[in-house]
């Protein structure tokens, strides 16, 4: 029984064998796995997109009032109001380089005692790591230009090249970009008080 058991085996061999066959041309398509090549994102790759730094308004500067008097300012002595709006930060990495441009959108109204002409938009940018500690500072000045007749306009400014340096890759997260207007004590009691 046993003899007959091997002589079917023996038998029998080459048809399973038949059955399992190894593919050695590179040029046959792999039918169980989808070629990654076509798509842009690999799900097997180890590389991770690294997110910019998150760019956010510090709320107590996020308006500038020029008043002829702040001793009790009254919209009657507004010279004119300027918002920032919108900040966008678009970065890439090199080594341990972070570096892009900053994106500030923004307006300014006129108030009743303002007039046409340039106005000057004094801009602070900083780098925050943790919530706390400022690690890189940098101060613009905007220049708006109000037309003649003209009471609103917006303004966009791009601060470039705004670079900094980490630890690691994974201290981007620990950081944060704040802007706003750099204001006098007045500007800043004002706003406050708002």
């Amino acid at each position: 029984m046993k003899n007959k058991f091997n002589r079917l085996i023996i038998l029998l061999l080459p048809v399973f064998l038949t059955g399992c066959e190894t593919v050695s041309d590179l040029s046959m398509p792999n039918l169980g796995m989808p070629d990654l090549t076509k798509y842009s994102l690999n799900p097997f790759s180890k590389d991770e997109v690294i997110p910019c730094p998150n760019a956010m308004i510090l709320a107590d500067a996020v308006s500038l009032n020029e008043f002829s008097s702040y001793a009790s300012p009254d919209e009657s002595d507004l010279i004119h109001k300027a918002r920032i709006e919108t900040i966008t930060y678009e970065c890439s990495y090199e080594d341990l380089q972070v570096k892009g441009n900053l994106y500030i959108s923004g307006s300014v109204a006129l108030g009743q005692k303002g007039a046409s002409g340039s106005k000057n938009l004094p801009i602070f940018v900083a780098l925050v790591k943790n919530n706390t500690d400022v690690t890189n500072r940098k101060f613009i000045n905007i220049k708006a230009d109000m037309p003649e007749g003209g009471t609103l306009l917006r303004f966009d400014h791009v601060v470039k090249d705004f670079e900094f340096y980490v630890d690691s890759v994974e201290d981007i997260s620990l950081y944060e970009i704040l802007t706003g207007f750099n204001l006098n004590s007045e500007q800043l009691g004002y706003n406050r008080d708002q």
